[in-house]
């Protein structure tokens, strides 16, 4: 594959070492032990994810939920159609099957588990494309995977937003290859069609981000726009920290 890189960028601006896949799930199962419910930032996304799909009445489909962690989005998914869930965390996992015993979950490096080919009508991969080492790979079988004119759901990290703010330390084993609008063009547009973008949760506090969010500028703004049709208008304007975007699979001739 050709997007490989030596290394990859941590938060700290460092370049490290690609970590094994050990590390990889030990760092997510240190994670959802103690995450195993979901913040607020996580529920912001996943209600933007389900607005999305009631725009676009997705119903009554097969669904997969990559990177389903503890399973929380999987159990809202199933309104939708038959959801699973997979993760790399045997620990986000279990603690999944024991939430949603009704839901199939498995435990299991995504890209080495044969799925069926042609088969989802949904895939929603939450915030795992820029912590995959091989994201052609992955995006090449997430294709695979989706029926004709099926449904990808993507989100990940703003990298203009990413860019624009001091983020702390971070144990390793966790691969963070921040993605420009640029980069996912190039990785999903000859596959697929984009049908709507979004951002959610505005913030950053460097350069102009740090005028965008000051606390004087937005009082003053406050006097009006209500802080809700605020923070949307910042969203709208692409400067949330999650990009979530809809993609339709290509029917490539």
């Amino acid at each position: 594959m050709g997007y490989l890189p030596e290394g990859y960028e941590s938060r700290t601006g460092i370049t490290s070492s690609i970590p094994s896949m050990s590390e990889q799930k030990d760092y997510w199962d240190d994670r959802w032990e103690n995450s195993q419910t979901p913040n607020s930032w996580q529920l912001r996304q996943g209600e933007k994810i389900l607005e999305i799909l009631n725009e676009y009445s997705v119903r009554d489909v097969p669904i997969l939920d990559v990177g389903c962690g503890t399973g929380w989005l999987t159990e809202e998914l199933q309104d939708y159609g038959d959801a699973a869930g997979i993760d790399l965390s045997k620990t986000g996992i279990d603690i999944a099957r024991m939430n949603h015993p009704d839901i199939e979950f498995i435990a299991d490096d995504f890209l080495e588990v044969p799925f069926p080919e042609n088969h989802y009508g949904l895939i929603v991969a939450q915030e795992v494309i820029a912590h995959i080492y091989d994201q052609e790979a992955f995006v090449q079988k997430l294709y695979r995977m989706l029926k004709p004119r099926g449904y990808l759901i993507i989100t990940t990290a703003n990298s203009f937003v990413i860019k624009r703010l001091e983020l702390g330390y971070e144990r390793s084993g966790h691969i963070k290859k921040w993605l420009s609008l640029h980069d996912l063009k190039r990785l999903l547009d000859p596959s697929f069609q984009q049908l709507t973008r979004r951002t959610v949760l505005p913030m950053g506090h460097k350069g102009v981000l740090r005028l965008v969010n000051s606390y004087k500028l937005n009082r003053g703004l406050q006097l009006f726009l209500a802080e809700k049709k605020l923070i949307g208008l910042k969203e709208k304007l692409g400067l949330g920290y999650t990009r979530v975007i809809l993609y339709q699979k290509r029917t490539l001739h």
